[in-house]
């Protein structure tokens, strides 16, 4: 950057803290600069052997090792049929043409015994030797740029732009600009959004799945917004559908009029604010990039709990989904002092089984029921500061996938009587509370339809 008005008023310190989530927890590393263009020489030494001096071939003494040996290799290879030849019969038959063969053949076997080395012995005399060896090398260099952003500050524009061209390739010759408007500049998790998606992650709404989890609203889109919300079919998704992903656009980016863009078809619970989340990659879009860039070029044999992966530093470590931690995802992120008991088998019945959270703590709760079970949770009464959206611990997160990739149900606000089916036989739990007067009452049954 310099101090041209297209970089005056970025805010270096958010695009560093927005490139650093993703840095810090993949195989990517940026290397931020302020100048206008990062180069390196891409370099290699190229050698070439020569002499200086040579010890020349004696072309008499050659000639003389050489030719019996080419003369007794011929005969030798003519003669490999001949041991086949009665010899006897020959005694009284010596003109005959097989005859003829079988005497030459046996002149040949006594005179070129061991013929091949005493060729080894003398062929000495037909090399060509290097007295005064030597070696000249030059290196020779090309200046590359390394894959380069240039952000640029737009600030006549308030509204972010995310439709990307990007592909899923690190080897990006031409330096890209990319623009950060007002309200990106204020936002690390904005900037860390963008540069995943010149990186290739697709917005969520254009996932192959996405009528599975929303219906679009396409007549209360802008015309000129219509291309960000078109589905990609050719795009490995890696994980499953994340309402909380960074890159899930909210549900009013484009429109129109007030009017949603779309409408949730699962968590749909008008009350709930899930999408349009900018806070920093959640999980899902941290595993994506390392499927997609870093799985294949740093080998580990650590095994991961609870759908974590293996961390590419070497430290043989994993990054856990949220609500585990330890070296191997094996331990819940939370257990303070006021929480209630956080491993918890349900037993095959169906009575309701409650649980309380209080005050200012952090509580990771794991449900478990008998195999091919799944449970119902039901959210009595929640207190929280409010959030739009309300994100992973801002104050309850259920989790009722049996995959722990995704982002689960978050709750934020004052809200009573919300229900949740899980789709297996497992829930995780987490409170995360900020105040003396925050609370959730939640109920819990075992499900058997």
């Amino acid at each position: 950057m310099d101090n041209s008005s297209e970089y005056r008023g970025l805010i270096e310190a958010n695009i560093k803290a927005g490139l650093d989530m993703i840095s810090k927890r993949s195989c990517i590393i940026f290397s931020y600069s302020s100048r206008c263009q990062k180069i390196k020489e891409d370099c290699e030494l190229i050698c070439t052997h020569i002499c200086e001096e040579y010890k020349h071939a004696d072309d008499k003494k050659c000639k003389k090792c050489f030719e019996p040996y080419k003369k007794c290799d011929k005969c030798t290879f003519e003669c490999r049929d001949s041991e086949k030849i009665d010899g006897r019969k020959c005694k009284n038959k010596k003109k005959t043409k097989e005859c003829k063969k079988y005497e030459e053949c046996k002149k040949c076997k006594k005179s070129c015994k061991d013929y091949e080395e005493k060729y080894e012995a003398c062929k000495g005399v037909c090399e060509e030797k290097c007295l005064k060896p030597k070696i000249i090398c030059e290196r020779k260099c090309k200046v590359v740029t390394l894959p380069f952003i240039r952000f640029f500050y737009n600030r006549n524009k308030n509204n972010s732009d995310f439709y990307f061209n990007g592909s899923t390739t690190l080897h990006k010759e031409e330096v890209y600009n990319m623009e950060i408007d007002v309200s990106c500049n204020k936002k690390p998790g904005c900037i860390a959004k963008k540069v995943l998606m010149y990186l290739g992650l697709i917005p969520t709404v254009r996932r192959e799945d996405r009528n599975v989890y929303i219906t679009v609203n396409e007549s209360n889109i802008k015309p000129e917004y219509i291309k960000q919300y078109s589905r990609l079919y050719t795009v490995f998704l890696h994980n499953k559908y994340d309402y909380s992903s960074i890159g899930h656009f909210s549900d009013n980016y484009g429109a129109k009029s007030d009017e949603k863009t779309y409408v949730r078809k699962w968590l749909d619970d008008s009350r709930v604010f899930l999408t349009g989340q900018e806070v920093r990659p959640v999980f899902s879009d941290l595993k994506w990039l390392h499927i997609q860039y870093c799985k294949d070029h740093f080998s580990s044999h650590v095994l991961c709990d609870n759908n974590g992966y293996a961390k590419s530093d070497g430290s043989f470590k994993c990054e856990c989904p949220n609500g585990y931690t330890g070296d191997f995802c094996d331990e819940l992120e939370f257990t303070g002092p006021l929480c209630p008991d956080n491993l918890i088998n349900i037993k095959d019945s169906q009575d309701k089984h409650p649980l309380a959270f209080y005050s200012k703590t952090n509580c990771s709760i794991l449900l478990t029921a008998p195999e091919g079970k799944r449970i119902r949770i039901n959210v009595e009464a929640l207190n929280c500061t409010s959030k739009n959206p309300c994100f992973e611990n801002d104050c309850l997160q259920i989790k009722y996938n049996s995959d722990m990739t995704p982002t689960g149900l978050c709750l934020c606000g004052t809200l009573q009587n919300t229900t949740l089916l899980t789709d297996s036989n497992k829930a995780l739990i987490q409170y995360t509370g900020k105040d003396f007067r925050h609370y959730a009452f939640i109920f819990y049954q075992l499900f058997n339809k």
